[in-house]
């Protein structure tokens, strides 16, 4: 496996606090009633650095906990709320 250049990383940093941010205002969104059902996916922001080494063409079944898998291939937090967080 290569090592990642500065903007690899930089990217997957930058997805993991998107991941972590995003489950924290779900979480906040459930406890003020707004939302019916959530699973926090924290400790799971990781998965993203999947995402680099994926071929592009490579699948993925993600569930609740994959926030950080998805938004590394790709897919934005808005999309992610509208899939994984139901409200």
């Amino acid at each position: 496996m290569p090592a990642l250049s500065k903007e690899e990383k930089l990217r997957l940093l930058t997805t993991m606090l998107e991941s972590r941010h995003a489950d924290l205002r779900e979480q906040n969104l459930n406890r003020q009633g707004k939302g019916h059902f959530h699973v926090s996916g924290m400790g799971h922001e990781a998965l993203a650095a999947i995402s680099i080494q994926m071929e592009p063409d490579d699948y993925i079944v993600p569930y609740y906990r994959d926030r950080g898998l998805v938004l590394g291939r790709g897919m934005t937090t808005r999309a992610c709320s509208g899939i994984f967080c139901q409200t």
